[in-house]
């Protein structure tokens, strides 16, 4: 026995049920893949009501990667990764740079 849904999905024009949150099944996707690379609006709210949220146009193809990369920039800038100094390249802990170990090398067949 399956129960009847006949509450309809939360983005306006959208004549689908709802299934998942106040949303169908597409507008649903959508939202996690909003919320996933951080682009949600404020109005995509779960159990919104009926009608009521406007649905977001996303971009595609070349459009879209180009948008996905602008924010993933705009994340990193307002906040660093961990574990790294900001402006000084990664390196292996332990590890020297090239220049300190010809140095060394020069100055061991010095000794020797």
């Amino acid at each position: 026995p399956t129960a009847t849904n006949n509450r309809p999905c939360a983005i306006i024009g959208c004549k689908r049920p709802s299934r998942t949150k106040g949303y169908c099944a597409a507008h649903y996707q959508k939202l996690r893949m909003l919320y996933r690379t951080h682009r949600l609006p404020s109005t995509w709210t779960d159990f919104a009501a009926p009608n009521s949220v406007e649905d977001v146009v996303l971009p595609r193809g070349r459009a879209g990667s180009k948008a996905l990369k602008e924010a993933k920039a705009a994340r990193e800038v307002r906040a660093p990764k961990a574990g790294r100094k900001a402006g000084r390249p990664g390196r292996k802990p332990g590890r020297k740079p090239a220049e300190e170990k010809k140095e060394e090398t020069a100055a061991a067949a010095a000794e020797g």
